[in-house]
């Protein structure tokens, strides 16, 4: 029998057992990238900033004054992460650079800043993929760290109080990129251990790895073209890959034929 024939009720019962053969209490998501698309929201601010200072400081095009802005950030992600201070960190080190007007970095920093304030969307699939698995029974939780009062903004802006309370959702200290303590605590947090869950992300740096290394046994790892530069690294361990979050419906299919 083919998944595709199946009904959703055959969908919900198959994804059940997979997880109760594999010994799955929860499922620990990523947020950024993962569910949401906060890649969109950066790239448009980093694109509107560098026409801004194209104009302002015509010695760089836009393109050139994209990748430098990029690279600025890429190199203060280990020590800042994405504190909203780091914005204004990047600015400062491009102003130094080239010499720019106050004005002019503080009106780029104000560009960059508006990340923080613009709405995110789900990614394609994400609802789906959501609803399906709090409909089979199991419990979700976000680990994540996206700062405090920016992941409250986005899980109001995506409704997330659709598929679980915000006391699912573990804000990890945002200096820097989750690691494998984050996951740690995470998981304590979420009152599982490693091999009780299954996680799913983005990222081979801060979630794939981290994740395998403290004995998670099942890993998901979110395909997109928007993946930052710093977070592409090898996999400790081939983990499987999947497009979007919907791709859940209708996992155990191994099982048809057992």
């Amino acid at each position: 029998m083919q998944v595709e024939n199946l009904s959703r009720i055959e969908l919900e019962l198959l994804f059940g057992q997979w997880g109760r053969r594999n010994g799955i209490r929860k499922h620990l998501l990523d947020l950024d990238d993962t569910i949401c698309d906060t890649d969109k929201v950066f790239k448009e601010q980093f694109l509107a900033c560098s026409a801004y200072l194209a104009r302002k400081a015509p010695q760089l095009g836009p393109e050139q004054w994209k990748k430098k802005l990029v690279e600025v950030n890429d190199g203060l992600f280990a020590s800042l992460g994405v504190r909203r201070e780091k914005l204004g960190a990047v600015m400062t080190e491009v102003g130094k650079q080239y010499s720019l007007p106050g004005e002019v970095r503080e009106t780029a920093w104000g560009i960059l800043d508006q990340i923080y304030e613009r709405p995110i969307q789900m990614l394609p699939g994400a609802e789906e993929g959501l609803a399906f698995i709090k409909k089979c029974g199991v419990p979700l939780g976000i680990v994540t760290h996206g700062g405090l009062q920016w992941s409250w903004r986005k899980y109001q802006w995506l409704n997330m109080a659709r598929y679980l309370d915000w006391d699912e959702v573990y804000v990890v200290d945002e200096n820097g990129h989750k690691t494998e303590r984050s996951w740690q605590e995470g998981c304590r947090y979420h009152g599982v251990k490693p091999e009780e869950c299954c996680v799913t992300g983005n990222s081979p740096l801060s979630d794939i790895n981290p994740a395998l290394n403290i004995g998670v046994r099942h890993c998901f790892l979110v395909e997109n073209d928007g993946l930052w530069s710093i977070h592409k690294v090898p996999l400790v361990k081939e983990v499987k890959r999947i497009p979007d979050l919907s791709a859940f419906i209708g996992l155990g299919a191994e099982y048809l034929t057992a």
